[in-house]
């Protein structure tokens, strides 16, 4: 199944507390995936904050820091497998106050059950006045997985839009101080497409230098193909051990060839009758019964026939339309004797 983009949830606080908030996007479905990033303010020459994980959400990557400037931040990502049913959002703590504080929840459809559902993700943060970054360089394995950006700065100046060379902005949450105190932005983004093989990077940006940064790549890990629901399905089975008995129906016209016949001919003859013998056998029934296949050649063998003719026979051949009679003569013959 293909890995397809459904939605967006932010939320933001200015109050100097040590709770937060992740909110539901709409348009959830059961098994999709939510990436969360939690962004906030360490305070003047703050030191990295830890970051208690809302029930039913795994923490999947703090990306702190500290910083010799006076407006540190620090990013932590969170993700979770959508059920059929979610509340509005999920609360979680911080081990300090701090403020301000953002968090976004982006979810995504078609991805990997929870153990796999990234192939590979991973975190960068910078300390120095800059206006871009890189985020950490990964191997992508899979042809079919989506990339995923998410970045923050804060920054004592006005608040300028956070880019990024990824191909789409899913969107931001973003406050502005008037200038007087601080700025803080939290913005995601995302490949909207599959990402070759190989190493790959990408990068945040803004107009101006912020006082530090955070960012998060991650590779979405996409679902394994479901057998079709319809059509052919192929399986291969085992070995199978054991006796198979079937019965088979043969419907319409069945033919048999019989082998060729062998007659056997006795008879008494009458000399002189010379020449050649024939007789007409009566025509042959012949009945076949057996089991056979339900497809393929069906050969039966007839024992040899055996026929006795009878025939009575004169001289001259079994028809004699005429009979000469017998004339006999006599000689009479005298011996003279000698005297």
């Amino acid at each position: 199944m293909a890995i397809s983009y459904v939605g967006r949830a932010g939320w933001s606080e200015q109050v100097n507390d040590s709770t937060y908030q992740l909110t539901r996007p709409s348009g959830l479905a059961a098994g999709d995936l939510l990436i969360a990033a939690l962004a906030f303010y360490t305070g003047d020459f703050g030191s990295p904050q830890s970051v208690n994980t809302p029930s039913g959400w795994t923490k999947v990557r703090d990306i702190t820091m500290s910083s010799s400037w006076d407006y540190p931040s620090q990013m932590t990502i969170f993700k979770r497998t959508a059920t059929g049913s979610e509340p509005a959002s999920w609360s979680g703590t911080l081990g300090g106050s701090e403020i301000p504080k953002a968090s976004v929840v982006v979810a995504y459809r078609g991805c990997a059950p929870a153990s796999e559902q990234f192939v590979v993700e991973g975190g960068a943060a910078s300390a120095a006045e800059a206006t871009s970054m890189n985020t950490a360089t990964v191997n992508n394995t899979n042809s079919s997985a989506w990339r995923v950006v998410i970045g923050n700065y804060v920054s004592a100046s006005n608040a300028y839009a956070l880019t990024s060379n990824e191909v789409s902005a899913r969107g931001s949450v973003n406050f502005n101080d008037d200038g007087s105190y601080y700025s803080m932005w939290l913005g995601n983004f995302d490949s909207n497409g599959t990402v070759g093989t190989g190493n790959t990077s990408r990068s945040i940006s803004r107009q101006f230098a912020w006082a530090s940064a955070t960012a998060w790549i991650g590779l979405l890990e996409p679902e394994s193909a479901a057998p079709p629901s319809s059509g052919s399905f192929s399986v291969a089975l085992p070995s199978l051990l054991g006796a198979i008995s079937m019965t088979a129906t043969v419907t319409g016209s069945f033919a048999g060839a019989l082998q060729p016949l062998t007659a056997s001919v006795s008879g008494y003859k009458h000399e002189p009758a010379l020449g050649d013998l024939i007789a007409s056998l009566p025509a042959l029934t012949a009945g076949m019964a057996g089991h056979g296949p339900a497809s393929g050649t069906l050969d039966a063998v007839l024992p040899n026939l055996v026929s006795d003719i009878r025939a009575d026979t004169r001289p001259f051949g079994p028809r004699v339309h005429a009979v000469e009679g017998e004339q006999r003569i006599e000689y009479m013959t005298r011996t003279r004797e000698s005297r």
